[in-house]
C-alpha cells in the first residue's frame, strides 16, 4: 500500500505486492534482454517489437491494476475499465475469492489488483514439522487470524473503515453528503497501452 502526496485529498493505493513486484521484475528482464540484443547484434525490428509488447502486457496485467481510496470514494483500476464509486454507492465489500465492492442495488464490482489470500495465524501458536499450527503451551496469548497486507480481506477492511469515517464526518457536518454515483469508463492509459502492445505484435510478425 502507498499514499499519494496530496495533502488536500490523500489517496491510499492498494496492490498485491507479489504481483506488483513480479511485474516490475519481468519488465526489467525484458528491457535488459532488449539492451543485450541491441549491444550484441543491433536492434532488430521483430525482436524489439515482441519484447516491448511482452513488457507492456506484463505492466498492464500485473503493475497498473490498483484500488485507490480517497475522500471522494473508491476507484478500481482494472485491465481496461476504471470504476469510480462515491461512498454512498458503496454498500458492502466481499473478499472470498477477490475483492468486490457491492452497491446498494446489489451490483458487484471486482478488482483485478487484489485477490484473497490465506490469513496469517497470530497469537500463541507454534508451527510443527508437518506444517500444522498448534497452541503454544504456557502462554495466555489467544490464537487469531490476521489478513495479509494487500489481500482482499485487508483492503475490504480498509474500505469499510474509510466509509465509516465518511459517514461520521457527514453526521458531524464536517463535510457535505455525496450523491451515490458509479462511473465505469475505459481507461485512456490502459486503452493506449493495449493498442500499443497489439501494434507491436503486428509489427513483429510483419518483420519475420
Amino acid at each position: 500500500m502507498s499514499q499519494d502526496k496530496n495533502p488536500g485529498n490523500p489517496v491510499r493505493t492498494f496492490r498485491q505486492r507479489g504481483a506488483y513486484v513480479t511485474g516490475w521484475v519481468l519488465v526489467g528482464v525484458f528491457l535488459v534482454v532488449l539492451v543485450a540484443l541491441a549491444v550484441a547484434s543491433g536492434l532488430e525490428v521483430g525482436a524489439t517489437a515482441f519484447l516491448l509488447a511482452a513488457a507492456g502486457v506484463v505492466w498492464l496485467i500485473l503493475v497498473r491494476p490498483a484500488v485507490r481510496l480517497s475522500a471522494d470514494g473508491v476507484r478500481l483500476e482494472n485491465l481496461v475499465r476504471d470504476i469510480r464509486m462515491t461512498w454512498p454507492a458503496v454498500d458492502m465489500t466481499e473478499a472470498r475469492w477477490n475483492l468486490k465492492v457491492v452497491s446498494p442495488e446489489g451490483d458487484a464490482y471486482s478488482s483485478w489488483a487484489v485477490s484473497a489470500q490465506r490469513p496469517k495465524m497470530t497469537g500463541g501458536v507454534t508451527p510443527t514439522p508437518g506444517g500444522q499450527l498448534l497452541p503454544t503451551t504456557g502462554t495466555d496469548v489467544p490464537m487469531g487470524q490476521e489478513h495479509r497486507s494487500g489481500s482482499a480481506g485487508a483492503v475490504a477492511s480498509a474500505i469499510d473503515e474509510a466509509k465509516a469515517d465518511y459517514e461520521r464526518a457527514v453526521a458531524k457536518g464536517a463535510i457535505a453528503e455525496q450523491k451515490p454515483e458509479i462511473h465505469r469508463t475505459v481507461s485512456p492509459v490502459a486503452a493506449a497501452g493495449w493498442a500499443a502492445c497489439l501494434l507491436a505484435v503486428v509489427i513483429g510478425f510483419l518483420s519475420l
